[in-house]
């Protein structure tokens, strides 16, 4: 299923729109602030999605040539948290629409190991796409402050990627370690509360 949203509609709006249609792959990005345009100059994503795994295609105004274009997923050159409206582009385009590819069902498990621990301590059974926006939800409230109650610059530091071999190490302190499709990744949030300075 194809959806085209503008560029100034609440990126939360969204998800939660495709999540009531019953559409997976945008669902672990609920409650991410900001606008849709956004979402795809820092390829926002959480919890095992981001936004260029669904993103077919963007309409941009080219302040260069002061023209509308439309930009396909592989031109926008995504990577970790960058894109080339990030980059070699910055402050060129002005993002007006975005297209998602989305489809029916859910989530493949194993999730992400934060999303797995609390479906466990609180004995969950529903993996929907609502089912995972409500947990994400919940993750998120217990993590960050409300940004339309108390101001937030929310989570601006990258994870970090871990060869295999750092990545065994940690499990075998008990580390929190994602192994995902795009490498194994630590979370930056959890080792600075780790260090003291939350």
């Amino acid at each position: 299923t194809k959806l085209k949203i503008m560029g100034g509609e609440y990126w939360d709006n969204v998800v939660e729109y495709a999540c009531n249609l019953n559409l997976t792959g945008i669902e672990a990005l609920s409650k991410i602030p900001g606008l849709t345009g956004a979402a795809p100059v820092q390829n926002i994503g959480a919890y095992g999605q981001q936004i260029s795994d669904v993103l077919t295609e963007i309409e941009v105004f080219d302040s260069a040539t002061e023209t509308f274009q439309i930009m396909t997923n592989a031109d926008l050159q995504f990577s970790y948290r960058k894109s080339l409206l990030n980059t070699t582009a910055k402050g060129r385009y002005f993002v007006v629409s975005v297209t998602l590819e989305l489809q029916p069902g859910q989530m493949p498990r194993p999730f992400y190991n934060s999303i797995e621990k609390y479906i466990a301590e609180h004995h969950l059974t529903d993996f929907s796409p609502q089912g995972i926006r409500e947990i994400v939800s919940k993750i998120r409230a217990d993590k960050l402050p409300d940004p339309l109650e108390k101001a937030s610059s929310g989570s601006f530091f990258k994870n970090i990627y871990l060869t295999n071999e750092e990545a065994d190490a940690a499990e075998n302190k008990n580390y929190p370690v994602h192994r995902g499709k795009d490498g194994n990744k630590i979370n930056s949030g959890w080792l600075i509360e780790q260090a003291g300075f939350k």
